[in-house]
């Protein structure tokens, strides 16, 4: 049983030969090509390490916050300085901490391949900016202070401009000076 040829992932011709090795382009449409794994050729593997480091460390953030919520929730709540919550409370914390962890084990599954789980790049965008609206919205309504919401927001912040910034786009197809349309 003989392997297909592989096919350029934007026009889907055909490579031959061009689409094995070395090349980082189609010779018929100029898209970006990726290897076997999905990673990207080259010029792109800057970013797509980089975007594989952001979700990895907003897995460990998301873990570590996760774990210390299950673990120890009483501790979590002096470090934001919540004091005297009733002791029900610890309970949602736990459930919010197996929220966490779980969620922190989908980033590091996407961080083997995030073009393949792009998904979970979109929702560490729209996560870090809702999190961001909400955390503004209870320090306006003076629920809690802008010292215990600091880290929070600004840890949201961070990772969803990462995200957006990082965040896998298609192949920018330049079109030559010979004649060819868009040119002039």
């Amino acid at each position: 049983m003989s392997n297909p040829a592989p096919v350029c992932p934007h026009c889907h011709q055909p490579l031959g030969e061009a689409g094995g090795g070395a090349a980082t382009a189609c010779p018929k449409c100029g898209g970006a090509l990726e290897s076997v794994t999905g990673a990207p050729s080259a010029p792109g593997l800057s970013r797509f390490l980089a975007l594989q480091v952001v979700l990895r460390l907003d897995a460990a953030v998301l873990f570590l916050l996760g774990a210390l919520l299950i673990l120890a929730p009483r501790q979590v709540e002096v470090a934001f300085k919540f004091r005297e919550l009733p002791l029900g409370a610890n309970y949602i914390l736990g459930m919010w901490g197996c929220l966490l962890v779980t969620m922190a084990l989908g980033y590091l599954v996407a961080a083997r391949n995030p073009i393949r789980h792009l998904v979970w790049v979109q929702v560490g965008i729209a996560r870090g900016l809702l999190e961001c609206m909400v955390g503004l919205a209870y320090v306006a309504r003076g629920t809690v202070n802008l010292e215990q919401a600091r880290a929070g927001l600004l840890l949201a912040a961070a990772f969803s401009v990462a995200y957006a910034i990082l965040y896998p786009r298609g192949p920018r197809l330049v079109q030559g000076a010979t004649g060819a349309p868009g040119t002039r």
